[in-house]
């Protein structure tokens, strides 16, 4: 529309261009939101995130520049007015104080363990308001050790500290054997991928955690790396989220067997009996319940006798002989506690994920601080809600256990339509798009995989919620200082564009005099009324229709104002003489009579 008014188009062009990017600095002022907040959805369907609407000032500032001096060095005989008005209303330092503020901020969370692959994500933790995090080894020190072992034939509680292979079985608070344990110990030391080492003085594992606390606690039953030799591994069906056990198949005194260690509800599934006869479903589950209510990570194996040479997922079915299962201590970290307790008062919600049995991750829950009666949802129930029931669940929920990398997407997804900024961690290959679809993915720098941290906008170093919350918390202070920088240059390129304004309204006022002077320089003058020159005759002209021709004049301003001023005035006489008639229609006649 402007390009068609003609020369006398600076002011609404250049007003109604800056406006867009004043508005779009007002808005993040008075809101409080990210910049990302401003734009919801998802990048398939439009969404521009963070990383994105931070481009947008100096593409925004840039377009209306060029439309500025576009319209000024095409139409306006003085190009230096638009010049100048660019220059004032554009805030040029902004983009570059905003990279520069990032980039601090990036510096300052390097040197916390934390690594941001995205710039952008710096503004994005601060508005953060759910972090969903993992478990083991990011809520907890993931220094497991068994503490407790239940077999058909006893159970036995299992002293130690950390990956030391040094410490009694207790019952009853007295040492026994643990010779009624030894197929369960066998079954947890060859279904194993972990390699035990002493360096420094101390003991460390190489592999998964857990691998490493059984290999442990079979070294203090005297079983260790010459066992394992003498049953070499033949096949093996890796873990897996979905199917949650591990798989193999040995070749050893005994023959070929199958041992099987996972979650104990997918093992018990697999097994016919236990050891002592029958199997009593029940009885181990109470069992089981025990040890995850104590805040026990719990493991459950089986075994039976091979019936061919390789391992294939057929062979998991039925038959096996259920050994018993093992307890797994996993501290929180103190550090961790502390942090959600910082989350909480910052009005940060603080949900875990994890594969973990329900009654254990709600009893590690419980032990951080999370919730005062943190509230459970399994990853089966998780299933059987539709996305709009997930949505209300996952707003009550504080953990999700037994959760598959499907079950996080759909969590983030919900908690995202509520208009919520979430962090996600991750550390699988499964787990990248999850990482990929929350606001700020969070991949673990210790046991996470490449394809995570691909994923990922930040990675954790020392895979500890604590640097979480230290990175959400310097988020804040870049957020806050980006808004500081904006509330200085919004004044500042306000007030010189204001000047400009000011200038070009004077001299539009001064145009419009001009005009209304020649005509009345041409015109006859009666004893009432004033008659200007119009297509060679006389017209009566109405004096509001003066006062507003001036008017419009000062408002169209310039050349363009001149050059309309004659016909602007004769069709507002026209109106105006018309809507005051006594006789309208005898007014319109003669209207247009004069007219023609």
């Amino acid at each position: 529309l402007f390009p068609a008014l003609g020369a006398g188009d600076t002011l609404p062009a250049v007003i109604c261009a800056s406006a867009g990017v004043w508005l779009f600095c007002f808005l993040i002022l008075r809101s409080g939101l990210s910049f990302g907040q401003l734009f919801a959805g998802s990048e398939d369907d439009g969404y521009l995130p963070a990383k994105d609407a931070i481009g947008t000032i100096p593409g925004l500032t840039t377009m209306t520049q060029l439309g500025v001096d576009a319209v000024h060095l095409h139409r306006d005989p003085a190009p230096d007015i638009g010049v100048a008005l660019a220059v004032g209303v554009i805030p040029e330092g902004l983009p570059a104080v905003i990279t520069i503020t990032l980039a601090i901020g990036v510096r300052r969370m390097a040197a916390r363990h934390a690594i941001i692959r995205k710039l952008p994500a710096v503004e994005t933790l601060g508005a953060t308001r759910t972090i969903c995090s993992d478990k083991t080894g990011t809520l907890t020190v993931n220094e497991m050790m068994v503490a407790r072992i239940v077999t058909p034939e006893g159970d036995w509680q299992v002293e130690g500290a950390g990956y030391a292979p040094e410490g009694r079985f207790l019952r009853d608070g007295q040492e026994v054997s643990a010779e009624g344990a030894r197929r369960l110990l066998r079954a947890g030391m060859l279904a194993n991928d972990g390699k035990l080492m002493q360096r420094d003085g101390a003991w460390h594992v190489a592999g998964d955690p857990m691998d490493g606390a059984l290999l442990t606690v079979a070294a203090k039953a005297g079983m260790g790396e010459a066992e394992r030799e003498m049953e070499p591994v033949l096949d093996a069906i890796p873990f897996d989220a979905e199917y949650r056990f591990l798989a193999v198949l040995t070749d050893g005194p005994e023959g070929r067997m199958i041992r099987v260690k996972g979650a104990p509800e997918a093992v018990l599934a697999m097994c016919d009996s236990d050891s002592g006869g029958p199997l009593d479903t029940a009885l181990w589950q109470q069992q089981i319940n025990a040890l995850a209510e104590a805040g026990q990570r719990v493991l459950g194996f089986a075994e039976r006798p091979a019936e061919r040479d390789d391992l294939v997922m057929t062979d998991m079915k039925r038959g096996f002989v259920f050994l018993g299962i093992a307890g797994f201590i996993d501290p929180p970290r103190p550090e961790a506690t502390e942090a959600v307790a910082l989350c909480r008062s910052a009005g940060i919600g603080v949900k875990m994920i994890t594969g973990d049995h329900v009654l254990t991750a709600r009893a590690i829950a419980t032990q951080l601080g999370m919730a005062e009666n943190p509230l459970a949802t399994t990853g089966a129930e998780v299933e059987e809600l539709t996305d709009e029931e997930l949505v209300d669940v996952a707003e009550r929920t504080t953990v999700f256990a037994r959760t598959s990398p499907e079950h996080k997407l759909r969590i983030v997804r919900a908690m995202q339509s509520r208009g919520e900024v979430v962090a996600m961690t991750g550390d699988g290959v499964n787990d990248a798009p999850a990482l990929k679809q929350a606001d700020v993915g969070i991949a673990m720098g210790r046991k996470g995989t490449e394809a995570a941290r691909q994923a990922a906008e930040m990675v954790l170093t020392d895979d500890n919620f604590a640097t979480i919350v230290a990175a959400v918390k310097e988020g804040r202070t870049v957020f806050d200082n980006i808004r500081k920088v904006i509330s200085w240059t919004l004044p500042t390129n306000g007030g010189e564009a204001v000047a400009v304004i000011v200038a070009l309204i004077a001299k539009g006022w001064v145009y419009a005099l001009i005009t209304f002077g020649l005509i009345l320089a041409v015109q006859q003058l009666e004893s009432h009324v004033l008659q200007p020159l119009v297509m060679g005759r006389a017209v009566s002209v109405h004096p509001l229709a003066v006062v507003l021709a001036i008017a419009t004049g000062g408002v169209l301003a310039g050349i363009l104002g001149a050059l309309l001023a004659v016909p602007i005035l004769a069709v507002l006489n026209s109106a105006i003489r018309v809507l005051l008639a006594d006789d309208p229609e005898a007014e319109q006649e003669q209207v247009v009579a004069e007219l023609e």
